[in-house]
Parts: structure tokens; sequence; C-alpha cells
């Protein structure tokens, strides 16, 4: 997955927000984004079976028109279907998440480049500790854009991280923060807020 799909699916960018903006973007018309965005508010209540009937009394769709409907998001990669070992049947988002990720992508290479530092910084740390970065860690990385971190540092606290054997940004930003002098948190660039608010980052509780 892209690394903006990877935001979307940590929640830190609004998935239903981004599906409103650019449904059209992805190929989906009205009626089917209302259909995704309520699958998606179904999977939040852990409810990972697809259901027409979960659904159907949300629409005005009837409920044969809905099932070809959902039959079509799968047909056209918006819904993947997953069965378990004990042929239980269940849905994900995935391809739609991802969908969104490479627009949101598109996007950003006609604005400012603070996103594709986000890109590639996240890149390099997952490479380096050979692991899908957390929600919490991907917040650490939003935070060193905005604080205008120098790669040169981010990489030196790294590699000092796992030269301790501690491979976790957490700790890489712990040393960050000891080596740094202190600085105001309101002296953000203007700039990097102004993209932050434009991708709809949303820092996790």
């Amino acid at each position: 997955m892209n690394n903006y799909g990877k935001l979307i699916e940590s929640h830190m960018i609004s998935f239903k927000e981004v599906l409103v903006m650019n449904y059209k973007a992805i190929g989906l018309n009205e009626t089917e984004a209302m259909v995704i965005i309520l699958l998606y508010e179904q999977k939040k209540h852990k409810n990972n079976a697809l259901s027409v009937s979960n659904i159907s009394k949300y629409v005005t769709l009837k409920e044969n028109e809905l099932s070809k409907l959902i039959v079509s998001l799968v047909e056209r990669d918006y819904i993947e279907l997953i069965f378990e070992d004990n042929n239980e049947e269940k849905f994900s988002l995935a391809p739609t998440i991802e969908k969104l990720g490479s627009v949101l992508e598109s996007i950003d290479k006609n604005e400012t480049g603070v996103q594709e530092d986000i890109s590639k910084l996240i890149s390099y740390l997952e490479t380096a500790y050979q692991k899908q970065l957390s929600a919490s860690e991907l917040v650490i990385v939003q935070k060193w854009v905005s604080e205008n971190k120098s790669m040169k540092d981010i990489m030196n606290a790294v590699n000092e991280t796992l030269r301790l054997g501690k491979h976790n940004v957490k700790y890489a930003d712990a040393i960050l923060t000891s080596k740094a002098p202190r600085e105001k948190s309101n002296n953000i660039d203007p700039e990097i807020q102004k993209v932050l608010k434009q991708i709809n980052v949303k820092h996790s509780a």
C-alpha cells in the first residue's frame, strides 16, 4: 500500500473526507461512494461480514439493486473479499484506500514538496527498521517534518537506534529531542501547517 494509503488506514487522514472529495476521481458515483462509506462505518464496529441487509436500511435502493451494486464494486476492485480457513467470508476496503492514496499522491505532485518529504521519510524508516510504521510512529514523522528536522540528523538518530538494537521511531525521536535545542512549539512553518491541513492529517489520541 502506498504511503498515503497507510495514513488513511491508520486514521491519520480521514477516510470519509478524502472519499467525499475524491470519489469521482477514483471512478465512483455518489451512490457507490455512499455504500463504501456505510461499509467503512460497519467495519469500524468490527462487523466484517459483507451483508446486503446490513446496509439496505440506510439507502433507498432495493435489496436486489444494492446487491448488484456491491457485486460491481467487488468486480471493479473497490472491495476485496477474504475467505478465512473456517470458510467465513470477510471484506476489506483496502483497494479503495489504495486508490484514494494514489489520488493524494497525484495531487501532491502539483503541491509543495513537503508531502514528498513525508513519503520518502516513511519509506526510509520502514526500510531501516524492516517493518511497517505504526500510527503513533507516523505521528512522530509528521512532527519531524513540521519541525524541519534535517535528514542528516534523522539518519544519525536512526543509525544510533540500530546500533543499540532499538528498532523503534520513538527511540530515534528521543535521541533527536535530547540533542536539539528547545524550540517554541508555535514556531512551525506556515507552509507546512497549510500542507498538513490540506491532507487532513489527524493525530491519533
